[in-house]
Order: C-alpha cells, then sequence, then structure tokens
C-alpha cells in the first residue's frame, strides 16, 4: 500500500468516526500523521512528515485565533510561538533556545493569567500556540498503535488540534457545555481542507 493511500484509508477511518461521535480521537489522528511521513526510514522522510505535522498545528492554531485576539486584543503571544515552531521545523532555530520560550510562555499564558467566565477559548489558543512548539521539538514519529486518548493525557500535554477544537466549540471533548456542532464542523475541516493544506506547503499533494 502506497503512504498516500495509507493516508486516504486513515482519513475514511477518522471520518467514520467523526460521522459516528462528533469527533476524531486522538489514536485516529496518530495513524493519520504517521501516514503523512513520506517514510520512517530516512532523514529526509522524517523531516518531510514532521514539517508537515508542524504546518498542520499551525494551521489549526491560527484558525482559531482571533478567539485570542477577542480577548487580548494586542498580545501576538500565540502568534510569534507559531513563527517559533516553523523556524524550528525548517532548521533556523535553535531548539534550546526555543524550549525555554516556549515554557515561559506557556506558564504566562496558562498558569498566571486570569481568565473570566467565556474566555476559556483564549486560553485553548494559547495553549495550543505553546505545544505547536512542543510538536517542532518533538523528533519521534507518531506511534500509530498508540490507544491513549486526549482525556488521559496530563493537561500540559493536551495536543494542539484537540486545543484548538476545544476553543471552537467552546469546551473540551468531555465538557457538557461545548458546542458539538462546532467541534464536528472543525474536525471535518480539519480532515478535508487542513492535512491537504499543510501537503501542499510542504511542495507537494495530499
Amino acid at each position: 500500500m502506497t503512504n498516500s493511500l495509507t493516508l486516504a484509508h486513515s482519513i475514511d477511518i477518522a471520518r467514520h468516526e467523526l460521522e459516528a461521535s462528533g469527533r476524531v480521537s486522538l489514536p485516529r489522528r496518530r495513524a493519520i500523521w504517521r501516514a503523512m511521513y513520506p517514510d520512517v526510514e530516512t532523514k529526509h522522510g522524517c523531516d518531510i512528515g514532521h514539517r508537515r505535522l508542524v504546518l498542520l498545528d499551525i494551521l489549526t492554531v491560527q484558525r482559531v485565533m482571533p478567539l485570542w485576539h477577542a480577548v487580548f486584543p494586542s498580545d501576538d503571544s500565540p502568534a510569534s510561538m507559531l513563527r517559533i515552531a516553523l523556524d524550528i521545523a525548517f532548521g533556523r532555530s535553535d531548539p534550546i533556545l526555543a524550549e525555554k520560550t516556549r515554557d515561559s510562555l506557556y506558564v504566562d499564558i496558562v498558569e498566571n493569567r486570569i481568565y473570566a467566565k467565556g474566555q476559556e477559548m483564549a486560553l485553548f489558543v494559547g495553549h495550543a500556540a505553546a505545544n505547536t512548539i512542543t510538536t517542532a521539538l518533538f523528533q519521534g514519529v507518531p506511534d500509530e498503535n498508540a490507544d491513549v486518548d486526549d482525556e488521559d493525557l496530563d493537561p500540559e500535554s493536551f495536543e494542539p488540534s484537540m486545543l484548538a477544537a476545544a476553543a471552537e466549540a467552546g469546551g473540551l471533548p468531555w465538557a457538557e457545555a461545548t458546542n458539538r456542532e462546532k467541534e464536528r464542523a472543525f474536525w471535518d475541516w480539519y480532515l478535508g481542507t487542513a492535512i491537504t493544506r499543510a501537503y501542499e506547503m510542504t511542495g507537494d499533494p495530499a
């Protein structure tokens, strides 16, 4: 099976899950991410796959960035973190310095700021941006066989696409207040548009 067919198959499975549950689970996303690697045996294949994943995270955060600016109109911290992640993925930034910057901004956005009721969406956006740097720093290939889902993770390790979906839907996947129609719309965009755009940005068709 070619890589393109593997990706198409993984997306098809994720679409069936989306139709059934209204979201795309972390195990389904991991299978997609691994399928986005041209191969996992060469440095070139790993580099291209890794860049696609970082670009995919950047696109998901950019989609919900207006929710951040609605609360912090003059604060560009999330955008600066996306630039750092991009520079790491393309070898233009010092990973050690980037990790220190990520940790500092994470503490500022997630731990130190006070969010009024109804501003949680901005928190999710900032958290997603910080963890996009984490995606860029992690050089391992996603484990498509891992069955840990989003709710099993430590909150600091929440993955950017889930956080972006939570920002758009107004709540985490397991929260009663989450808008299920908006959550479903986010994942439909993720599967149908964002993955293709990540490929296009690395110069390849999906």
